[in-house]
């Protein structure tokens, strides 16, 4: 996924009908993608302006029926039809039949209108619900290292809003339709009455909407690009804020972060107020103009032939009446071509997101894995997060068979990024991961991998749901007996049993109804219950008190001889018991060893224990002073 491109940022300057025509081709792009739902769509708005041609078509012989009045020339077209139809029934009868026509042709307008609107806001909301759905499937199944490092704010504007205004700009291109063939049919029966008295309306009405067009147009289309814009740095900073709140309130940034919320918002809001404004102008605007033009055709006739009012009255009264319905048509078509215009830059981006050919991770080609056999060894491996910026170049680490392995190092150094391409997130660019005697990792099949691997990551992730929810992810027809056994196993049982509900306790949004070392346990419970054959902790105990860190190194001596285990270390302390222990720096292995050789080397790793032990201390001198205060307070 991209952010919006270049013509998206551009806000000033001229808008030609070139890119009307451009929104116009991708709706006919999307449309031709479902070409039996828009040929659907299309016979039922050709239905309604039959139906509504015929109705008016009615209403000049019922005008003379009613009035008395004899057209002074012969009838043509459909009124003509509509007359002859009318001449089958008596003459106090005809009144009625004219009526209940012109009624009947109406109620099947009406209907067939109706059902193209229903079909027409069906036809887009299904287009929303699909693209959002194409747009999270891609977020989800796609390579990691395609999101890896781009901006939440921007993905969920993308998934979540973008979508709604594409479809929306797709519905107005809809009732642009609509609105175009019933004026058609009106235009096409106001020439039969009158052509000379149509064309000089038509013309006069068109060029007060190619004013309004010329005015409104280019204006939505770059509030568009600007709502576009908006709306991804709203949706960024609303997500920040969120998950940032304790850190605002710490540094008392409520006002700043408000402010430049509302200043965005406030922006947002004017350019869609703009918007708004422009949509329903044109109805009033061309109404007044109607009823103008009426009123001025009335008081002409009745000053130049005061005699043939009456005669004319039935002409010129349907005359009226269809010229009012067609600027009523030709206003709301205005509406939808300035509300498609508008939200046109949304439609761009849907069709650049969906159109990109995205790299999906294949998960299910390779050989069969069924259980780890041997040891995980790179071999050589070379990866770069950044073209030209080489993390590893010649990475060489061996993960024994049931044995600990653990990584420590500077920050920076690699080793989040070692068990990135262990679990296949990340592909090196060079060399290879072997995972079991002449078996590289790039030839088995990624689903079944994975399977084998339970992962606890160092933000101890948990979904909104209960406990027991949660757990089930890594094993959803695991037994209650499995998950006591993975829950007693991680230490969780003691705080879990603290909860009336226990498995049923609701986790709240990321788990925050627990505390870190709680959702530190949880997480480690969930992946021991697939009962994985390689167990990776990314810095599992970097935020932990000391009562929560003991806990979690209980439950790896307990494992230890049972699973194959990388551990990330931050703390030190983790490392102790580890059969080996690599120091990356740089991407590079400097150092390799039980911790009691790495201690007696004096190298970097003794230098981060000693440094580690050093905070220990002040930290406990912190402790013993707080706790004399007290007593003397």
């Amino acid at each position: 996924m991209r952010q919006t491109d270049k013509a998206a940022g551009r806000e000033s300057g001229a808008v030609g009908p070139g890119e009307v025509f451009a929104i116009l081709r991708l709706v006919l792009r999307v449309l031709a993608q479902r070409k039996a739902g828009a040929c659907f769509l299309l016979a039922i708005m050709l239905a309604a302006s039959l139906f509504q041609g015929a109705g008016y078509g009615a209403l000049l012989p019922l005008l003379h029926v009613m009035t008395g009045a004899r057209p002074q020339a012969p009838l043509g077209g459909p009124h003509a039809f509509f007359q002859r139809w009318l001449a089958l029934f008596p003459d106090r009868q005809q009144t009625l039949a004219a009526a209940l026509t012109f009624a009947a042709l109406g109620l099947a307008s009406g209907a067939a209108r109706i059902m193209a609107q229903y079909f027409s806001i069906r036809f887009s909301m299904n287009l929303r619900g699909m693209w959002m759905k194409t747009l999270m499937q891609r977020f989800l199944e796609g390579r990691y290292d395609r999101v890896f490092g781009k901006k939440d704010g921007g993905y969920i504007n993308i998934i979540i809003h973008e979508p709604s205004w594409a479809s929306s700009a797709v519905l107005s291109a809809l009732e642009m339709t609509m609105q175009s063939v019933c004026a058609l049919a009106l235009f096409a029966l106001l020439l039969w009455t009158n052509w000379i008295a149509t064309v000089a309306s038509m013309i006069a009405v068109g060029g007060v909407s190619f004013i309004l067009q010329k005015f409104c147009i280019g204006p939505a289309l770059r509030a568009g690009r600007e709502r576009l814009a908006l709306s991804t740095q709203i949706t960024g900073d609303a997500a920040q804020n969120l998950a940032g709140l304790r850190m605002i309130k710490a540094f008392s940034l409520e006002k700043l972060r408000l402010s430049e919320f509302a200043g965005k918002t406030g922006r947002l809001i004017r350019s869609l107020v703009v918007v708004l404004v422009m949509r329903h102008s044109y109805k009033p605007l061309l109404e007044t103009i109607a009823i103008l033009s009426v009123a001025g055709a009335v008081v002409i006739l009745s000053v130049i032939a005061p005699d043939r009012t009456t005669a004319l009255f039935p002409r010129l009264g349907f005359f009226a009446v269809v010229a009012m319905r067609l600027l009523a048509h030709a206003s709301e078509l205005m509406a939808s071509l300035t509300n498609m215009v508008n939200l046109g830059p949304s439609l761009r981006l849907m069709e650049r997101e969906l159109g990109e050919q995205e790299s999906q991770e294949d998960l299910d080609s390779g050989r069969p894995f069924d259980h780890l056999q041997g040891d995980i060894v790179f071999e050589n491996v070379a990866f770069s997060h950044e073209q030209g910026k080489p993390l590893f170049e010649n990475l060489n680490i061996v993960i024994r068979h049931l044995r600990t392995t653990v990584l420590v190092g500077p920050s920076g150094g690699g080793k989040t990024t070692v068990a990135d391409l262990l679990l296949g997130l990340h592909r090196p660019m060079g060399g290879r991961i072997l995972v079991g005697p002449n078996t590289q990792l790039s030839d088995v099949r990624l689903r079944d991998w994975r399977k084998r691997i339970g992962f606890v990551s160092q933000d101890c992730f948990l979904f909104n749901a209960t406990v027991g929810e949660n757990l089930r992810m890594a094993k959803p027809g695991a037994t209650q007996a499995e998950i006591q056994n993975a829950v007693v196993m991680a230490n969780a049982q003691d705080f879990l049993d603290e909860y009336p509900a226990c498995l049923d306790a609701e986790a709240g949004d990321r788990g925050e109804r627990f505390s870190a070392g709680q959702r530190q346990r949880l997480t480690i419970a969930r992946a021991l219950l697939r009962d994985p054959d390689i167990l990776i902790l990314d810095e599992a105990t970097s935020a932990l008190d000391a009562v929560s860190e003991n806990l979690i190194r209980e439950t790896l001596q307990r494992l230890k001889g049972k699973k194959t285990i990388l551990l990330i270390a931050h703390r030190l302390a983790t490392a102790r018991e580890a059969d080996h222990i690599y120091v990356l720096d740089r991407g590079r292995v400097v150092e390799e060893g039980s911790y009691e050789e790495l201690l007696e080397r004096k190298g970097l790793f003794w230098a981060l224990a000693s440094a580690a032990e050093q905070d220990t201390a002040q930290s406990a001198r912190r402790n013993d002073d707080a706790g004399a205060h007290k007593k003397e307070g």
